[in-house]
């Protein structure tokens, strides 16, 4: 833990505003938005900013807490990127892309709560010490998810939630190629979190093991 004053009280805010973004959503939508892999994951980080607050006063967080908190901000990482890169693009012949950022809940949880999320893991709290396969684990969540919804698409379930993953309405390979896309993507966020959150050391460290690989 570098600070962990700084740590709480991002915490603190992350979780007033991780309750605020969840009774939106579930005031608006019900129970059905459990089933959107950004509601999951910002409950997820909710989680884990009560277990770091309830840490206050140790010397180090306990190893399952750290990386509770790398998969939070591995997942709201995720979120992010899919938001911005992905759904905005798609929505905007539809003019709703600032809906799908500012809307409602959608502030709290494809904006706020991701950047302040990883913004706390990167500058209070730090990865010291955790592996890269610590962050394949951070991604796992991911490919749970992504595999679950084709299922339920597949067997009529469920449609999406999100556009690429209705299975039955696009070609095979396209669906591969989006299942590939996002969790290749989850397993890059956490690496690339794992190692921004040791500094300089982290991607260092990944140089000199690869310049090793490469020798033999």
């Amino acid at each position: 833990m570098r600070c962990w004053r700084g740590a709480v009280w991002a915490n603190i805010l992350l979780l007033a505003l991780e309750s605020a973004g969840c009774a939106v959503s579930f005031f608006r939508g019900g129970i059905g938005v459990l089933l959107f892999y950004t509601v999951q994951n910002n409950i997820f980080a909710a989680v884990s900013a009560a277990c770091i607050i309830c840490c206050y006063g140790r010397a180090q967080l306990p190893g399952w807490v750290r990386l509770l908190r790398l998969t939070a901000a591995a997942g709201l990482g995720v979120t992010f990127l899919v938001v911005t890169l992905v759904l905005v693009p798609m929505s905007l012949p539809f003019g709703a892309a600032g809906e799908i950022i500012f809307d409602g809940a959608q502030i709290y949880h494809h904006l706020l709560c991701p950047l302040l999320t990883i913004g706390s893991l990167l500058i209070f709290e730090g990865t010291e010490g955790m592996s890269l396969r610590e962050a394949s684990c951070a991604a796992m969540p991911t490919v749970a998810y992504a595999s679950g919804a084709v299922v339920l698409n597949l067997t009529h379930m469920t449609k999406g939630p999100y556009p690429f993953l209705q299975v039955l309405e696009q070609p095979w390979y396209v669906s591969c190629v989006w299942f590939l896309l996002t969790t290749g993507l989850a397993l890059v966020t956490a690496m690339t979190l794992t190692l921004s959150g040791q500094g300089a050391r982290g991607w260092t460290a990944l140089s000199l093991y690869s310049n090793t690989h490469r020798r033999i």
